[in-house]
């Protein structure tokens, strides 16, 4: 028997690079659970702090009289299988650490310069896209230091892989990763005015909404991690999906 809850947070972020200054933040956050526990199991679930969760949506096993008198205590019932506990936003929270340097020139000559500087957390999935315009045609002498990049008539798109697939922390030791190059196109080009920046980090979760406790009964055995006798094997795990847009 088992009972899996995976924390994701979606942050968006609006940013101006020549001040480094996010002028938009947007936070959210969604906590998803696989059950497969026998019986008729009870879960409280403990989350903190309670004043990171607002507007909360919850899934209908949820106890409604334990969440409001005690912001925090997820009290629930689980179905069988995969579904969504909750759902919720963050209040505004500004200067929020990424963890990722992000600096993005543009030129009147339509020379470009993008360098990402990694800081301390492992990334995932890291992807640089501009947006492109049809004024634009293409680009020349493009150079990434690391990764492969594309171009099509809407985007620019730079994939950056990680240093090693299961361990390691990217960019680790460098001072950043670069592409350069220029754009061409018409006498009256328009030139990119946004570059968006996507990536996921595992184990950090933006909201800061942690689990202080997770339990379980009502399942005819001893509450924690199996031991060979038909345990309740109980997991947490958090993720941030992150996405940032830089205006030119």
């Amino acid at each position: 028997m088992k009972l899996h809850c995976h924390r994701t947070s979606l942050l968006n972020l609006l940013v101006i690079p020549r001040k480094g200054k996010q002028i938009s933040t947007i936070l959210s956050g969604v906590i998803n659970c696989t059950s497969k526990l026998s019986l008729s199991p009870d879960v409280t679930l403990a989350l903190s702090p309670p004043g990171s969760i607002a507007i909360p949506s919850f899934h209908p096993c949820v106890r409604l009289s334990r969440w409001a008198p005690s912001p925090g205590t997820v009290s629930f019932v689980p179905p069988d299988g995969v579904f969504t506990l909750l759902d919720y936003e963050t209040p505004d929270i500004n200067n929020i650490d990424i963890a990722l340097r992000i600096e993005a020139k543009l030129e009147d000559t339509a020379e470009f310069e993008i360098r990402l500087t990694p800081g301390g957390k492992k990334l995932d999935d890291l992807i640089v896209i501009i947006p492109l315009n049809s004024t634009i045609t293409g680009t020349t002498n493009t150079r990434p230091s690391r990764g492969d990049f594309s171009t099509t008539s809407k985007s620019l798109t730079w994939t950056i892989p990680n240093d090693k697939a299961s361990a390691g922390v990217l960019g680790a030791g460098r001072p950043g990763y670069v592409l350069k190059g220029q754009f061409t196109g018409d006498e009256d080009i328009i030139l990119p005015s946004d570059v968006v920046v996507r990536f996921t980090c595992e184990g950090w979760l933006a909201s800061g909404v942690t689990v202080g406790g997770l339990r379980v009964t009502g399942t005819g055995v001893a509450d924690g991690v199996g031991t060979g006798r038909g345990g309740v094997y109980k997991g947490v795990k958090g993720i941030t999906n992150v996405e940032v847009t830089v205006r030119l």
